[in-house]
């Protein structure tokens, strides 16, 4: 679990980079009540993302597969570590496309 809870921790740093650097707009939930996260977000900002025919935002980045990773699958550090390795690759491309 120590492994578990690390990945959480580096993915919501990476997050809150991201955050703060850029203009996206990622969302990461935790749910101490079920032992599971989310993540997803609007690589332009939530309010310059492409709209639906209700005048919402579309999500442009859900980066898990099924919506959440549950700490108490068998797979969750695999799960994590994907996540963690798509956050990286959305922050190396969105500072290539500032440049």
């Amino acid at each position: 679990m120590n492994e578990v809870n690390q990945l959480v921790l580096d993915c919501i740093a990476k997050v809150l980079r991201i955050n703060q650097t850029t203009d996206t707009d990622l969302f990461f939930g935790f749910s101490g009540h079920v032992n599971a996260v989310s993540c997803f977000g609007y690589r332009k900002g939530y309010f310059n993302s492409q709209k639906d025919k209700d005048g919402y935002p579309i999500r442009d980045y859900e980066p898990i597969d099924d919506g959440a990773i549950w700490f108490s699958s068998n797979d969750a550090v695999a799960n994590l570590c994907g996540l963690l390795e798509s956050l990286n690759d959305l922050e190396k491309e969105l500072i290539e496309n500032e440049a």
